[in-house]
C-alpha cells in the first residue's frame, strides 16, 4: 500500500493556489475544513472514512464485549471459589462431627444439631463416609 502525506495550510488555499490546484484539491480543502462533500474525490474519501469508523465501532464493541466477558469470568471464578470454600468448610465440620460420634464423644442428635441438619441426614452422611473409606 502506498502512503501519501499531504500538507495543508489551515487557512485554505490563497489566490495563487486556487489558480494552480485542480478542482479536486480545492474540494479536498473544503472537505477538510467543513466536512462538505463537493466532488467525486471527497465522496470517495467520505465513504472510506465511514467504513473505517464503522470498523472501529465494531472493533470497540468487540473489545467492550470481550472486557465484559472477562469481568464475568473473573467474578464467576471468584464466586465459585468462595462457594467451594464454604462447601469445604461445611464438609470438614461434618467430618469432624462424624469422627466425634464414632469415638463416642458426641451423640448423633448433638452432632446433627451442631451441623444444622436432621439426624437422618447426618446418619446418611456417616454411612456415605464409611462406604467411601471402605472402597479400595
Amino acid at each position: 500500500m502506498l502512503d501519501i502525506t499531504i500538507i495543508f495550510d489551515k487557512q485554505g488555499p490563497g489566490q495563487a493556489e486556487k489558480d494552480v490546484h485542480p478542482e479536486g484539491i480545492r474540494s479536498l480543502y473544503t472537505y477538510i475544513e467543513t466536512g462538505a462533500v463537493t466532488s467525486q474525490l471527497t465522496e470517495r474519501i467520505e465513504e472510506r472514512v465511514k467504513t473505517i469508523r464503522s470498523r472501529e465501532d465494531i472493533e470497540m464493541g468487540y473489545w467492550s464485549m470481550n472486557a465484559a466477558l472477562q469481568d464475568e469470568r473473573f467474578f464467576g471464578e471468584k464466586e465459585g471459589l468462595e462457594k467451594g470454600r464454604e462447601i469445604g468448610r461445611e464438609e470438614g465440620m461434618v467430618d469432624t462431627l462424624i469422627s466425634l460420634v464414632e469415638k463416642g464423644l458426641l451423640s448423633v442428635t448433638d452432632a446433627a444439631e451442631e451441623a444444622e441438619i436432621t439426624e437422618e441426614e447426618f446418619e446418611q452422611r456417616m454411612n456415605r463416609k464409611r462406604l467411601a473409606a471402605a472402597k479400595p
